[in-house]
Protein backbone atom coordinates (compact mmCIF):
# COMPACT_ATOMS: atom_id res chain seq x y z
CA UNK A 1 0.00 0.00 0.00
CA UNK A 2 2.76 2.24 1.14
CA UNK A 3 4.60 1.57 -2.28
CA UNK A 4 1.62 1.80 -4.20
CA UNK A 5 1.35 5.63 -2.66
CA UNK A 6 4.58 6.61 -3.61
CA UNK A 7 4.34 5.21 -7.01
CA UNK A 8 1.29 7.72 -7.30
CA UNK A 9 1.98 10.72 -5.69
CA UNK A 10 5.50 10.36 -7.80
CA UNK A 11 3.00 10.50 -11.06
CA UNK A 12 0.27 12.73 -9.93
CA UNK A 13 -0.58 15.88 -11.59
CA UNK A 14 -2.65 17.60 -8.70
CA UNK A 15 -3.19 17.48 -5.17
CA UNK A 16 -3.38 19.00 -1.91
CA UNK A 17 -1.72 19.07 1.58
CA UNK A 18 -3.21 20.24 4.78
CA UNK A 19 -2.74 20.73 8.84
CA UNK A 20 -5.60 20.48 11.06
CA UNK A 21 -5.51 20.98 14.56
CA UNK A 22 -8.05 20.76 17.41
CA UNK A 23 -9.09 21.67 20.88
CA UNK A 24 -9.70 22.33 23.14
CA UNK A 25 -8.72 18.45 23.69
CA UNK A 26 -5.24 18.64 21.51
CA UNK A 27 -5.96 16.54 18.47
CA UNK A 28 -4.85 17.20 14.88
CA UNK A 29 -3.82 15.74 11.03
CA UNK A 30 -1.55 16.55 8.52
CA UNK A 31 -2.65 15.02 5.01
CA UNK A 32 -1.76 14.94 1.34
CA UNK A 33 -4.06 14.16 -2.09
CA UNK A 34 -3.29 13.56 -5.41
CA UNK A 35 -4.92 13.06 -8.57
CA UNK A 36 -3.78 12.18 -12.08
CA UNK A 37 -6.03 11.57 -15.17
CA UNK A 38 -5.42 9.82 -18.30
CA UNK A 39 -7.78 8.96 -21.07
CA UNK A 40 -10.97 8.16 -19.29
CA UNK A 41 -9.53 7.24 -16.41
CA UNK A 42 -9.38 9.26 -12.92
CA UNK A 43 -6.71 7.94 -9.83
CA UNK A 44 -6.65 9.83 -6.73
CA UNK A 45 -4.80 8.91 -3.25
CA UNK A 46 -5.01 10.37 -0.18
CA UNK A 47 -2.34 9.58 2.76
CA UNK A 48 -3.13 11.34 6.37
CA UNK A 49 -1.45 11.38 9.89
CA UNK A 50 -2.81 11.86 13.12
CA UNK A 51 -0.78 14.49 15.27
CA UNK A 52 -0.58 14.25 19.01
CA UNK A 53 0.88 11.25 19.20
CA UNK A 54 2.38 10.84 16.03
CA UNK A 55 0.68 8.07 14.23
CA UNK A 56 -0.26 6.77 10.58
CA UNK A 57 -4.33 7.42 9.91
CA UNK A 58 -5.48 6.07 7.22
CA UNK A 59 -4.81 5.83 3.52
CA UNK A 60 -6.76 5.50 0.08
CA UNK A 61 -6.61 4.55 -3.49
CA UNK A 62 -9.42 5.45 -5.76
CA UNK A 63 -9.14 4.04 -9.48
CA UNK A 64 -12.36 5.67 -11.71
CA UNK A 65 -13.38 5.31 -15.13
CA UNK A 66 -16.32 7.24 -16.83
CA UNK A 67 -17.71 7.06 -20.29
CA UNK A 68 -20.71 9.29 -21.16
CA UNK A 69 -23.17 9.02 -18.39
CA UNK A 70 -21.55 6.26 -17.06
CA UNK A 71 -18.91 6.12 -14.05
CA UNK A 72 -17.09 3.75 -11.57
CA UNK A 73 -14.86 3.31 -9.28
CA UNK A 74 -12.71 0.71 -7.39
CA UNK A 75 -11.57 2.34 -4.07
CA UNK A 76 -8.84 0.72 -1.29
CA UNK A 77 -9.15 2.36 1.96
CA UNK A 78 -6.52 1.24 4.87
CA UNK A 79 -6.48 2.61 8.65
CA UNK A 80 -4.29 2.80 11.26
CA UNK A 81 -6.32 -0.12 13.19
CA UNK A 82 -5.16 -2.55 10.43
CA UNK A 83 -8.66 -2.37 8.88
CA UNK A 84 -8.26 -2.51 5.03
CA UNK A 85 -11.42 -2.13 2.74
CA UNK A 86 -12.11 -2.74 -0.56
CA UNK A 87 -15.61 -1.16 -3.13
CA UNK A 88 -16.43 -1.42 -6.06
CA UNK A 89 -19.19 1.41 -7.05
CA UNK A 90 -21.24 2.29 -10.09
CA UNK A 91 -23.32 4.92 -11.45
CA UNK A 92 -25.44 6.08 -14.39
CA UNK A 93 -27.47 9.30 -14.83
CA UNK A 94 -28.86 10.98 -17.54
CA UNK A 95 -31.57 14.05 -18.35
CA UNK A 96 -34.18 14.56 -21.11
CA UNK A 97 -37.08 17.49 -21.52
CA UNK A 98 -40.43 16.69 -21.35
CA UNK A 99 -42.49 19.91 -22.30
CA UNK A 100 -41.31 22.63 -20.63
CA UNK A 101 -40.06 20.18 -17.42
CA UNK A 102 -36.31 18.55 -17.35
CA UNK A 103 -36.73 15.27 -16.38
CA UNK A 104 -33.54 13.97 -14.32
CA UNK A 105 -32.63 10.81 -13.63
CA UNK A 106 -29.50 8.67 -11.16
CA UNK A 107 -29.02 4.64 -10.36
CA UNK A 108 -26.08 3.68 -8.58
CA UNK A 109 -24.74 0.88 -6.55
CA UNK A 110 -21.85 0.23 -3.78
CA UNK A 111 -20.89 -2.98 -3.08
CA UNK A 112 -17.67 -4.87 -1.62
CA UNK A 113 -15.59 -6.01 1.62
CA UNK A 114 -15.24 -3.78 5.02
CA UNK A 115 -12.06 -4.97 7.37
CA UNK A 116 -10.96 -7.63 4.57
CA UNK A 117 -8.21 -8.69 6.34
CA UNK A 118 -9.89 -9.63 10.00
CA UNK A 119 -13.55 -10.18 9.60
CA UNK A 120 -14.80 -9.66 6.74
CA UNK A 121 -18.20 -8.20 6.07
CA UNK A 122 -19.94 -7.77 2.93
CA UNK A 123 -21.45 -4.55 1.85
CA UNK A 124 -24.22 -3.90 -0.43
CA UNK A 125 -25.37 -0.13 -1.34
CA UNK A 126 -28.36 0.74 -3.95
CA UNK A 127 -29.70 4.07 -5.06
CA UNK A 128 -31.71 5.92 -7.28
CA UNK A 129 -33.31 9.26 -7.66
CA UNK A 130 -35.66 10.93 -10.24
CA UNK A 131 -36.20 14.70 -10.24
CA UNK A 132 -37.89 17.47 -12.36
CA UNK A 133 -37.19 21.35 -12.93
CA UNK A 134 -38.57 24.10 -14.25
CA UNK A 135 -37.38 27.38 -13.51
CA UNK A 136 -37.24 28.55 -9.74
CA UNK A 137 -39.00 25.14 -9.28
CA UNK A 138 -37.70 21.39 -8.25
CA UNK A 139 -38.59 18.36 -7.13
CA UNK A 140 -36.80 15.29 -6.04
CA UNK A 141 -37.43 11.94 -5.00
CA UNK A 142 -34.13 9.78 -3.93
CA UNK A 143 -34.91 5.96 -2.67
CA UNK A 144 -32.04 4.17 -1.45
CA UNK A 145 -31.32 1.13 0.70
CA UNK A 146 -32.17 -2.08 1.19
CA UNK A 147 -30.92 -2.13 5.12
CA UNK A 148 -33.99 -0.35 5.06
CA UNK A 149 -35.24 1.17 2.27
CA UNK A 150 -35.09 4.78 2.70
CA UNK A 151 -37.49 6.97 0.66
CA UNK A 152 -37.32 10.80 0.85
CA UNK A 153 -38.63 13.65 -0.89
CA UNK A 154 -37.08 17.55 -1.41
CA UNK A 155 -39.39 20.25 -2.77
CA UNK A 156 -37.59 23.80 -4.04
CA UNK A 157 -39.40 26.55 -5.08
CA UNK A 158 -37.46 30.05 -5.35
CA UNK A 159 -36.02 30.62 -1.61
CA UNK A 160 -38.40 28.03 -0.25
CA UNK A 161 -37.48 24.72 0.11
CA UNK A 162 -39.44 21.77 2.23
CA UNK A 163 -37.64 18.02 2.82
CA UNK A 164 -39.51 14.99 3.72
CA UNK A 165 -37.59 11.65 5.01
CA UNK A 166 -36.61 10.60 8.62
CA UNK A 167 -37.43 13.93 8.99
CA UNK A 168 -39.40 17.09 8.08
CA UNK A 169 -37.83 20.32 7.52
CA UNK A 170 -38.78 23.51 6.47
CA UNK A 171 -36.05 26.17 5.17
CA UNK A 172 -36.23 29.95 3.84
CA UNK A 173 -33.39 31.44 2.30
CA UNK A 174 -32.67 34.92 1.37
CA UNK A 175 -29.41 36.17 -0.96
CA UNK A 176 -27.74 39.50 -1.84
CA UNK A 177 -24.28 39.35 -2.85
CA UNK A 178 -22.10 39.08 -0.76
CA UNK A 179 -24.53 37.79 2.15
CA UNK A 180 -27.11 35.12 2.39
CA UNK A 181 -29.60 34.30 5.14
CA UNK A 182 -31.34 31.34 5.88
CA UNK A 183 -33.89 29.92 8.28
CA UNK A 184 -34.19 26.10 9.01
CA UNK A 185 -36.82 24.49 10.71
CA UNK A 186 -37.31 20.64 11.71
CA UNK A 187 -41.02 20.03 12.33
CA UNK A 188 -40.90 16.06 12.91
CA UNK A 189 -39.88 13.76 14.62
CA UNK A 190 -38.51 16.85 17.47
CA UNK A 191 -39.07 20.82 16.82
CA UNK A 192 -35.75 22.96 16.25
CA UNK A 193 -34.67 25.72 14.41
CA UNK A 194 -31.47 27.12 13.27
CA UNK A 195 -30.49 30.52 11.80
CA UNK A 196 -28.04 30.81 9.18
CA UNK A 197 -25.47 33.81 7.93
CA UNK A 198 -23.09 33.63 5.31
CA UNK A 199 -20.44 36.21 3.68
CA UNK A 200 -18.30 35.56 0.92
CA UNK A 201 -16.34 38.02 -1.30
CA UNK A 202 -12.98 38.21 -2.78
CA UNK A 203 -11.70 34.94 -1.33
CA UNK A 204 -12.77 35.53 2.35
CA UNK A 205 -15.39 34.01 3.80
CA UNK A 206 -17.92 33.90 6.95
CA UNK A 207 -20.28 31.66 8.38
CA UNK A 208 -22.14 31.80 11.50
CA UNK A 209 -25.09 29.53 12.74
CA UNK A 210 -27.57 29.71 15.46
CA UNK A 211 -29.76 26.91 16.99
CA UNK A 212 -32.37 26.49 19.07
CA UNK A 213 -30.88 24.16 21.31
CA UNK A 214 -28.24 26.68 22.62
CA UNK A 215 -25.37 25.77 19.91
CA UNK A 216 -23.74 28.75 18.31
CA UNK A 217 -20.94 28.26 15.08
CA UNK A 218 -18.03 30.00 13.52
CA UNK A 219 -16.24 29.40 10.38
CA UNK A 220 -13.75 31.86 8.85
CA UNK A 221 -11.85 31.42 6.09
CA UNK A 222 -9.53 33.43 4.11
CA UNK A 223 -8.04 32.07 0.43
CA UNK A 224 -4.94 33.44 -1.42
CA UNK A 225 -3.60 31.84 -4.29
CA UNK A 226 -2.55 28.14 -3.62
CA UNK A 227 -2.94 28.63 0.29
CA UNK A 228 -6.31 28.28 2.42
CA UNK A 229 -6.50 29.27 6.14
CA UNK A 230 -9.79 28.68 8.18
CA UNK A 231 -10.70 28.81 11.95
CA UNK A 232 -13.83 27.31 13.11
CA UNK A 233 -15.24 27.31 16.86
CA UNK A 234 -18.32 25.75 17.97
CA UNK A 235 -20.16 26.82 21.68
CA UNK A 236 -23.05 25.17 23.53
CA UNK A 237 -24.75 27.59 25.71
CA UNK A 238 -22.02 30.13 25.52
CA UNK A 239 -19.35 27.52 26.48
CA UNK A 240 -16.75 26.67 23.86
CA UNK A 241 -16.68 22.94 23.10
CA UNK A 242 -14.60 22.77 19.55
CA UNK A 243 -12.15 24.97 18.47
CA UNK A 244 -10.10 24.20 14.59
CA UNK A 245 -7.29 25.46 12.27
CA UNK A 246 -7.10 24.74 8.79
CA UNK A 247 -4.76 25.38 6.35
CA UNK A 248 -4.15 23.76 3.28
CA UNK A 249 -2.31 24.43 -0.39
CA UNK A 250 -3.13 23.11 -3.59
CA UNK A 251 -0.20 22.35 -6.06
Amino acid sequence: MIFLLALFFSLASAGEVGLRLEGPEATGSLWISEAWEILFFQFTGRAELSLFPLGFRMASLKLGASSGPFLSSLELNASGTGRVDLFLSGTAKGSTRVGDFTVLGQIGTKSGWAAINLSPSAIFLAWGMLGIEKGDFSGEVFLSGPSPWEPSLKLRYGPLSFALSRSTSLEISAERAPWALSSSFQIWPKISQTQTLIYSQGGKSFRAWLGSAGNFGLRVSVSQGDWTASASFLFVWGRMTQLGVEVTKTF
